[in-house]
């Protein structure tokens, strides 16, 4: 089948009661996924705004202050992240995500699929944006706030946090913590869909959630293929590197 076996629940599920409990566990789990979510969406949220807040006090320019407060959101949630996945999961397990197993290993990890999910990334992407025109209309990009006539300051902040810091954050979030736990009680279909439902969902602008959506889950695809992140970071990394000097710069 398209994800490898599906896990079948037998019939000798137990007693009632058991199956009670499994429901209430199940309930208990996916309150702390959600909630861990949005927490993780309010820090970006809150770190983002204080910093914004921080550097009009101290004189800096709105542009600057804000690329710097996407890059500090960014770099603020990778530890959290981390905190999460040691309470709901366990650390080893992000070890094992980040393996690399040798020098060939590598060079498919971290070039060899991610030249390929970001070319089957791309065509889906262009089938998505023609059927979009057709049924909304032409879609206008949210603005960063950045152009090559920004400042070199503003170019590298926005990079930073685009290119690398958001990548790492997302993907350990998204690709990490959410699809594993998801993955635990519903299995690898449920957990793909939803952590790239989720993922596309944190992107507001109508147009980018689909867009979004659908690289989600490719990457989750590749997650539970491979057993690595590092796919998933890299095609990220090459994506929104092409999405910012396309679409942006």
């Amino acid at each position: 089948m398209w994800l490898g076996t599906v896990r079948v629940i037998g019939i000798e599920t137990g007693s009632p009661e058991n199956e009670s409990g499994d429901e209430r566990g199940k309930i208990a789990a996916w309150c702390i996924v959600l909630g861990f979510t949005i927490a993780w969406i309010l820090v970006l949220i809150v770190v983002g705004l204080l910093i914004v807040i921080i550097g009009a006090m101290v004189g800096m320019s709105l542009e600057m202050a804000m690329e710097f407060a996407i890059l500090v959101s960014y770099a603020v949630a990778i530890p959290i992240t981390l905190l999460f996945l040691h309470y709901d999961g366990d650390l080893s397990g992000v070890r094992r995500m980040l393996g690399l197993e040798g020098p060939r290993r590598a060079a498919l990890l971290l070039v060899g699929i991610p030249v390929v999910v970001t070319i089957v990334d791309l065509i889906l992407v262009v089938i998505y944006g023609i059927v979009y025109i057709e049924v909304f209309g032409e879609p206008s990009p949210p603005d960063i706030g950045v152009t090559w006539d920004s400042s070199t300051l503003s170019i590298i902040l926005i990079l930073l946090s685009t290119v690398i810091a958001g990548p790492i954050a997302e993907e350990l979030m998204f690709r990490g913590y959410i699809l594993d736990s998801i993955r635990r009680m519903h299995g690898d279909v449920v957990a793909i869909v939803v952590s790239a439902l989720l993922f596309g969902m944190v992107h507001l602008d109508p147009y980018t959630v689909g867009m979004a959506t659908l690289g989600g889950v490719i990457y989750g695809y590749i997650r539970v293929k491979t057993g690595s992140l590092w796919p998933s970071m890299a095609s990220h990394m090459i994506w929104n590197t092409i999405a910012m000097f396309v679409t942006y710069l």
